[in-house]
């Protein structure tokens, strides 16, 4: 009759019965498989979601599955069917039926799309977002769905993820492979444009093409990058204090803290030494190469609009200061308290509401930006075009 209180006045989720079990549900609303080829895939998703009696429209999502989940799932139907799909397909197909309607239509090897649409619906500008390094378009699932219904938002599958494809081995040559995926949605600009991490720094220089190529770039959003390796230098005698700065944040709240003390940590940890199979050494491979451009990668400065959204964990001032020397536009920096890197995406629904709270609000005011900006270029404009009417006396 009542929900349970804190003494704040909020919902006491702990106090809360725990939900019943969706394979609790009655028999008539499962459905069976209706062919061998939705049996072996039945099969596979009870072995990697250590769950019984799933049916062959249960949502992969609502069942707990997750991005790490995926990639075993993938590999499993690619061991047993001989056809590798990409992990963003997940988004278009989620359930077996639909899974198994794909790998029966695909009578030939489908092309490979960097481009993917996570939330193609919604009536405002699309916003296209980098993965972070060897990360595909499923990081962003959660983000997606806080971002609202009203804000469609797309990713892009970094080229090597499918085990066949060549990665890109500069930033310069992915940016350029990104901007032409992203036009054959949208032609034309203005662009919104983010990335998580290494991402960040691919959409910095996808920015920094589109406005050498004279194509409008309306915002961009660097969710907890690194600071460019290469650049506007910070100044030597700060290098040491950063350093330890550094160390202290890593320390109290970071990866060494997360991985001693964080169950959901040590189950990643497990996953990723446990498994030793050819998608997770792609995986590897592909984190590899990028860390590598990244070092090569030399930033340019950018007039475009930015917002850089930081983790408390890195929250160091050596990426707020390289990014504030490279911004030559408009500039805001947020960071979201007892965050780490991992909690901005990892299924944290705190953190991952509070960062889509932040771009949306900062996505409203870019419109109003914008607006003013043309007024005031219509309004010079207008006194130029008064002024050259006043005879000369």
């Amino acid at each position: 009759d009542t929900l349970p209180l804190t003494p704040n006045g909020k919902i006491d989720r702990r106090a809360l019965p725990a939900p019943e079990d969706d394979l609790a549900r009655s028999a008539s609303e499962q459905v069976f498989p209706r062919n061998l080829l939705e049996r072996q895939l039945v099969n596979i998703w009870e072995n990697v979601l250590k769950k019984k009696s799933i049916g062959i429209h249960d949502n992969f999502f609502d069942l707990g599955g997750h991005s790490l989940l995926a990639v075993r799932l993938f590999e499993r139907i690619h061991s047993i069917t001989g056809q590798q799909l990409q992990l963003t397909t997940l988004f278009q197909a989620p359930t077996i039926a639909q899974q198994a309607a794909i790998l029966h239509d695909s009578t030939e090897k489908p092309q490979w799309n960097s481009l993917v649409a996570i939330q193609p619906k919604g009536f405002l500008p699309p916003l296209f977002l980098v993965p972070p390094a060897a990360g595909t378009g499923l990081s962003f699932r959660r983000l997606a769905y806080f971002l609202g219904e009203e804000q469609p938002v797309y990713s892009f599958d970094p080229l090597g993820t499918d085990g066949i494809t060549s990665p890109h081995t500069t930033y310069e040559a992915m940016a350029a492979h990104y901007i032409r995926e992203m036009r054959t949605l949208q032609p034309e600009g203005p662009y919104r444009i983010g990335g998580m991490c290494l991402g960040g720094i691919v959409a910095w220089e996808m920015a920094r093409q589109l406005q050498q190529q004279n194509g409008a770039v309306e915002t961009v959003l660097l969710l907890d990058p690194g600071a460019p390796t290469n650049g506007p230098w910070i100044a030597p005698k700060k290098t040491l204090y950063y350093l330890i700065q550094r160390i202290v944040l890593h320390t109290k709240r970071g990866t060494i803290w997360s991985l001693l003390i964080s169950p959901r940590m040590t189950k990643v940890k497990r996953l990723f030494l446990s498994i030793i199979s050819k998608r997770y050494r792609m995986f590897m491979h592909l984190q590899k190469t990028y860390i590598k451009a990244q070092h090569r990668y030399h930033a340019e400065p950018s007039s475009v609009r930015t917002l850089l959204i930081q983790s408390e964990q890195y929250s160091a001032y050596e990426v707020l200061d390289r990014f504030k020397l490279l911004a030559s536009g408009h500039f805001e920096n947020i960071t979201i308290p007892e965050s780490t890197h991992l909690s901005l995406l990892l299924e944290n629904d705190k953190h991952t509401k509070e960062m889509a709270c932040i771009i949306r609000n900062f996505l409203a005011e870019s419109d109003v930006y914008n607006k003013s900006q043309n007024q005031s270029k219509n309004s010079e404009s207008g006194d130029r075009r008064s002024a050259a009417r006043v005879p000369l006396r």
